[in-house]
C-alpha cells in the first residue's frame, strides 16, 4: 500500500473516531452527512489543485498528433485520404494513441489496398459512411437475387 492510500485510510479512521468518539452505543448521536461533508471540505481547502488544461490546448495537441502521423506517410497522394481518416477518428475520440499503432494501421492498409490509393479512398469513404471505427476493404455489391434468396443457387451464366 502506498503512502497516499495509507494516509487516506488513517484520515478516514481519524474522522470516524473524531465524529463518533468510538462509542458504539445506541444512545449516541449519529454523525450526519453534513458534518462529514464540512470536515472533508475544510480538509480539501488546504490542498492545492492544479488547474484543468483549457480545451484549446488539448485540441492543439491532437492536431499536432495528426501532423506527426502524416509525417510517416511517404507519398503525397496518400496524405489527403489518411488525413481525412485521422480527422474522422479524432471526431469519434478514437485517434491512434501511439506512433506504433498508427504505423501498424498504415502498413496494414497499404497491404490490403494493394498499395493503390484509390482502393484506400473507397475504403475510407465506405467506413465513414457506415460509421465504422476501422478501415476495411471495399465490399463488393452482391446481385439483388443473391441478397434476397440465400437458399437459391446462383443462376447459371447464359
Amino acid at each position: 500500500m502506498n503512502n497516499i492510500n495509507k494516509q487516506k485510510m488513517k484520515t478516514t479512521i481519524q474522522l470516524t473516531n473524531k465524529l463518533t468518539n468510538k462509542r458504539p452505543t445506541n444512545d449516541q448521536q449519529t454523525t450526519t452527512t453534513k458534518e462529514i461533508k464540512e470536515y472533508k471540505k475544510d480538509k480539501n481547502i488546504k490542498k492545492e489543485k492544479t488547474p484543468p488544461t483549457p480545451k484549446g490546448e488539448q485540441s492543439e495537441k491532437k492536431i499536432d498528433k495528426i501532423d506527426l502521423y502524416l509525417s510517416f506517410v511517404a507519398s503525397d497522394e496518400w496524405k489527403l485520404p489518411v488525413k481525412n481518416w485521422l480527422e474522422y477518428k479524432q471526431t469519434r475520440g478514437q485517434l491512434y494513441k501511439t506512433e506504433k499503432t498508427f504505423k501498424t494501421f498504415l502498413k496494414k492498409v497499404k497491404d490490403e489496398s494493394g498499395d493503390e490509393v484509390s482502393n484506400f479512398i473507397e475504403a475510407v469513404e465506405q467506413s465513414i459512411k457506415n460509421n465504422w471505427s476501422g478501415v476495411f476493404p471495399k465490399q463488393k455489391e452482391k446481385p439483388a437475387f443473391a441478397r434476397h434468396n440465400n437458399n437459391q443457387k446462383e443462376y447459371e451464366k447464359f
